[in-house]
């Protein structure tokens, strides 16, 4: 009798898990009439005691208060920032802390994002930070990087955005000051800017847009420009949100400046419809935090892929050639495949251009009980610049 058998098979892939890119957190600090109203709302799922929630839908936050009807103004701006998270990408998972704003001359150590990233049990993938009633310090942005730097060192990375208002020369002091930064944006927020909402403003505090540009991270795959038009459009109408006074008072020299060393902005382009975020002008990674994001979006995922991959093997056997102490091929291939797995998945993704894991066999394990990794990774490029020449010819 005939027969066709089809045999699936992988390749040798196994398939990919569930994604954690979208897993996102809002961290707000507010003044204690703020949060006391926020606890006080009927069914708020916020207390004294419970700073932390996890929201799977808008709805969820809609039906614990968070709406933009709340009569204490910086509920509002909770809601909204946690409304434009899930409207830029509803099928997100968004942790939400709120926490009283330090006082007087207590600085902030953002020791929260620790119990906000351990709540979502190690899961966060970007974090806004939002504080619009307090201007962006040189102070809080370093102590922000320190703390970046220290979820980095316990394999937790994540993209941190922190929007505060400012003000035309401390914007610019702060930009000349930030070349060494890390995983910190710093996303102003407009100064003085009130006009989201008409009541319960003195017109001190600012809105900011850190809801959006975590909602684009948390859509956006790793290797992708958060300012890519096409994809990410804000939908943002509100010229109040988009350039504002603090950009209207800049020269353009100004703006690349602030452009160039990391400051995010809103903007809008002629003939189309929406705003977006500002693109950088440089390659530089020292210069472009819009290249940096993917770059370190696109490691960080890298570092604990491999990481959860190569754990399973510490403190296991490690077989060398009896003749001269050298690893042997079977051994050197098996950790080369376990190293290179995450990154096979992200090549797949699309997430990265190739990769390649190698292991020098000649390295004294039997002596140093270490075994040297080396991994190399070819990104995926992006189109920063578009340049068009348009003439008229005779012939063409």
């Amino acid at each position: 009798m005939n027969r066709l058998d089809i045999i699936r098979e992988n390749g040798g892939i196994p398939p990919s898990g569930a994604s954690k890119d979208p897993v996102s957190g809002l961290l707000f600090y507010v003044p204690s009439a703020a949060y006391t109203a926020l606890i006080g709302m009927t069914d708020s799922p916020f207390s004294a005691t419970q700073h932390i929630v996890k929201f799977g839908y808008a709805e969820d936050a809609e039906a614990a208060g968070l709406t933009q009807e709340a009569s204490n103004w910086n509920v509002k701006v909770i809601a909204y920032h946690v409304a434009e998270f899930f409207r830029m990408n509803p099928k997100g998972t968004l942790y939400v802390g709120v926490y009283e704003r330090p006082q007087g001359a207590v600085a902030k150590t953002f020791a929260e994002l620790d119990q906000l990233q351990a709540f979502a049990r190690g899961e966060l993938r970007q974090v806004g930070v939002w504080d619009g009633s307090a201007t962006v310090a040189e102070a809080d942005v370093l102590a922000l990087q320190t703390k970046a730097t220290s979820l980095e060192s316990e394999q937790t990375p994540m993209s941190l955005v922190y929007v505060g208002k400012t003000t035309k020369t401390a914007a610019l002091t702060l930009a000349l000051r930030r070349a060494g930064r890390k995983n910190v944006s710093v996303c102003i927020a407009q100064d003085g800017d009130s006009t989201l909402f008409t009541t319960g403003n003195s017109g001190s505090e600012a809105v900011g847009c850190v809801g959006l540009v975590t909602g684009m991270m948390s859509l956006a795959a790793v290797n992708e420009s958060v300012a890519w038009v096409e994809k990410f459009p804000s939908g943002i109408d509100n010229p109040a949100l988009v350039d504002g006074t603090l950009l209207s008072a800049m020269t353009k020299t100004e703006k690349d400046t602030l452009d160039e060393k990391g400051l995010l902005f809103l903007l809008t382009y002629p003939a189309y419809a929406g705003s977006y975020l500002n693109d950088s002008h440089t390659l530089d990674e020292e210069t472009s935090d819009y290249r940096y994001i993917e770059r370190v979006r696109t490691m960080d995922k890298a570092v604990r892929g491999v990481y959860a991959a190569l754990l399973p093997k510490l403190g296991g056997k490690v077989y060398v050639n009896p003749d001269d102490g050298t690893l042997r091929a079977d051994t050197v291939a098996g950790l080369e495949n376990t190293a290179n797995q995450p990154l096979r998945e992200m090549e797949k993704a699309g997430e990265l251009s190739g990769y390649k894991a190698e292991i020098d066999p000649q390295q004294p394990v039997l002596s140093t009980g270490e075994v040297e990794v080396v991994l190399k990774q070819v990104p995926t490029g992006v189109m920063r610049t578009i340049r068009v020449k348009i003439g008229f010819a005779a012939s063409v």
